[in-house]
């Protein structure tokens, strides 16, 4: 659904949660949890620092007044390949991407330094 309005949206995938749920297939890799993450999952490591959100009263109005980093993995017949994005959150303008086979941080490093280019 990139690009597109929820309004837009095919009525299938309009269904609120409780009515998708029993459509929803419950039997993951790890066993049937019912769609529910493991409980480690969601449980930070004592020893990785907690940093400030620095943007928390802060209001983004202006192009280049505030940036996001977006990586996702996209799947593909073997494997998956990693994509990184720097979005201006102002325009909702993508400013570089990069997409790799392995995740490093060298190409998340390059999609920034291409965006501070620009």
């Amino acid at each position: 659904m990139v690009g597109r309005s929820w309004a837009a949206a095919p009525a299938r995938a309009r269904l609120p949660r409780r009515r998708a749920a029993p459509h929803r297939d419950t039997d993951d890799a790890h066993g049937d949890r019912g769609g529910r993450a493991a409980a480690w999952a969601c449980k930070r490591h004592r020893a990785h620092p907690i940093y400030p959100y620095l943007l928390r009263h802060q209001t983004i109005t202006r192009p280049n007044h505030g940036w996001t980093m977006e990586i996702t993995y996209i799947p593909m017949a073997r494997g998956f390949v990693y994509l990184a994005a720097v979005m201006d959150w102002a325009s909702r303008k993508i400013l570089s991407w990069r997409v790799s086979a392995r995740m490093d941080s060298r190409f998340c490093v390059e999609a920034v330094e291409e965006a501070i280019a620009r």
